[in-house]
């Protein structure tokens, strides 16, 4: 069998000679000499088979989007996407339960939804966002940044954050441990509630150090360092109350 098309042998059957049934025989075979000399080049097809400039016209054709599908009616589909945007693999059933991932010169973008539940987690140089199923509002961040102001945190900080839906209205931060929770710094460490307050509460009085001074202990009756009370209930309330009136806060 030859390699390639160039070396199918095209010899023409003599039909000079014969009766017109061997005529017809002799064309019959050659038919199916040619048919089975390209089964056999288009099943062997390869870089030899073509010349320089037909190659260069094949990888044309790869230039563009290229879409790859594949569905079956009992489980759903599955399609890789590769465009000059980035590459796009997507997954889903007939539940419609979904999942892709797409990946731009931005960063890498994971969605999943599964009864109901969907969200979207982009990776971004060293940021990990955490969208809402809009994909355009920002649920939280991790990630590193230069923002800081200098003063009570560095001006290079490790962020954990969260933003805001649609309507403005901001998402909580919450962090959960079936166990003991602790924060350390090796400098100091800030505590505040630029609109609202700062609560510490728990099961047993709320402790917090005073370095060498030891414990200070915050109980119903007032403040203790150790076993001797060093502030009363009533007493800072009173200040406090003080505080106010000479501010003009209260009458």
């Amino acid at each position: 069998m030859p390699g390639n098309i160039l070396a199918v042998d095209t010899g023409f059957p003599d039909l000079k000679q014969g009766s017109t049934e061997e005529k017809i025989s002799a064309l019959a075979g050659y038919v199916y000499q040619l048919l089975e000399q390209l089964r056999y080049t288009l099943n062997n097809l390869g870089q030899d088979n073509f010349n320089d400039a037909e190659l260069k016209g094949m990888e044309k054709l790869f230039t563009g989007p290229l879409t790859v599908r594949v569905e079956e009616t009992e489980k759903g589909m599955a399609q890789l996407e590769i465009t000059a945007d980035g590459i796009t693999a997507t997954v889903k059933n007939l539940r419609g339960d979904i999942s892709s991932i797409q990946q731009t010169v931005e960063g890498l973008k994971i969605q999943t939804k599964t009864d109901g539940d969907l969200g979207i987690s982009a990776l971004s140089g060293m940021s990990l966002y955490f969208y809402d199923d809009s994909g355009s509002n920002i649920i939280g961040r991790v990630n590193m940044d230069n923002k800081g102001n200098g003063t009570d945190e560095s001006r290079v900080r490790m962020f954990v954050g969260t933003g805001t839906d649609s309507g403005e209205n901001a998402y909580s931060l919450k962090l959960e441990s079936a166990g003991d929770t602790s924060y350390e710094g090796k400098k100091s460490v800030y505590i505040r509630a630029d609109d609202g307050s700062v609560n510490i509460t728990g099961k047993n009085n709320v402790r917090i150090s005073g370095g060498n001074s030891g414990w200070f202990v915050f109980k119903a009756g007032g403040i203790f360092c150790g076993e001797k009370q060093i502030a009363s209930t009533a007493g800072l309330q009173e200040t406090i109350d003080a505080r106010l009136k000479a501010h003009g806060l209260i009458s």
